[in-house]
């Protein structure tokens, strides 16, 4: 039980981590959009690559979660 606490709390952070990241992309993001009239720079192409993959990243996250606490649920039945 220890151990799925760990693995929880570990990934709760990563997911923090990036989530904090994917919000100063956006912030950085929308500045260089108000510098540059709205023209997409190798940049802003970057930011939104860094995203996409972090979204990725989040997600895979949550699903590990969900079937960490689904097999925990397993073998207490």
């Amino acid at each position: 039980m220890f151990e799925m606490k760990k693995l929880n709390d570990a990934l709760d952070q990563r997911i923090a981590e990036l989530k904090k990241r994917q919000d100063d992309l956006n912030r950085e993001y929308v500045k260089l959009y108000n510098e540059n009239n709205g023209v997409c720079t190798p940049e802003m192409e970057k930011i939104i690559f860094e995203l996409l993959e972090n979204d990725k990243s989040i997600e895979d996250a949550c699903r590990r979660i969900d079937s960490k606490f689904h097999y925990l649920g397993n073998i207490l039945k």
